[in-house]
């Protein structure tokens, strides 16, 4: 309910800033399991290795004071498929010729059965979800790459008129105040990580809360 303002009262404006950003899930791959005389009772192979999917997900973030105050996603976008894995279950007893000796290896068409599908092409530009996500060192290349992955697609030159600007999409403020001219996008991959260094000194990883969660810095 609206309030008159008196005497004594202290009012506190704060800028709300509106921005867009896209970060990539992993979907986890199934597994199918069928029979096969060409191996023994108890034997296994494995015919095709299963491979994650991805999931793009596009976000808006309303961020007050450089925190972020409310997540919405508004679109989700399969980009790459998960693959499932195929193995093989002998069925052979001891008594029983066998298809040949050797096993086939992952990812070759099997001896008999049904055809081995092909592989799906891949996505040009679609990263797969690094195993070791949880790297955090401010002081390592790879920790700038894997945020602006997540905050801007890796797009170093990204200016999407959100009032957010290049690869680690700092506002144009927080750019000046670490001593930057321009505008963010308009310079290096080199430079945004070492402004991203000077911001993560005085305030480490706050000022990119769910990227930095998501990734496990903090």
């Amino acid at each position: 309910r609206d309030q008159p303002v008196g005497p004594g009262d202290r009012v506190v404006v704060e800028r709300a800033d509106v921005r867009r950003r896209q970060r990539q899930v992993a979907i986890a791959h199934g597994q199918r399991q069928r029979a096969t005389s060409a191996l023994p009772a108890g034997g296994r192979r494995t015919v095709r290795q299963g491979r994650a999917g991805v999931v793009t997900i596009t976000e808006e973030l309303v961020e007050v004071g450089g925190d972020v105050v409310a997540t919405r996603e508004i679109a989700r976008r399969t980009t790459r498929p998960p693959r499932e894995a195929i193995i093989e279950g002998g069925t052979a007893s001891s008594g029983e010729p066998q298809l040949g000796d050797e096993p086939t290896a992952a990812g070759e068409p099997e001896p008999s059965g049904e055809p081995e599908p092909p592989d799906e092409p891949e996505p040009p530009g679609e990263p797969e979800p690094s195993a070791d996500a949880g790297l955090g060192d401010p002081a390592k290349p790879a920790t700038w790459d894997r945020l602006a992955q997540c905050e801007s697609g890796g797009n170093w030159q990204a200016n999407t008129g959100n009032g957010f600007y290049g690869g680690l999409q700092f506002a144009a403020e927080t750019w000046r105040s670490l001593g930057g001219s321009g505008h963010p996008h308009e310079r290096s991959r080199q430079r945004q990580i070492e402004m991203g260094r000077r911001l993560h000194a005085r305030r480490g990883w706050a000022p990119w809360p769910k990227c930095t969660r998501q990734l496990g810095y903090r």
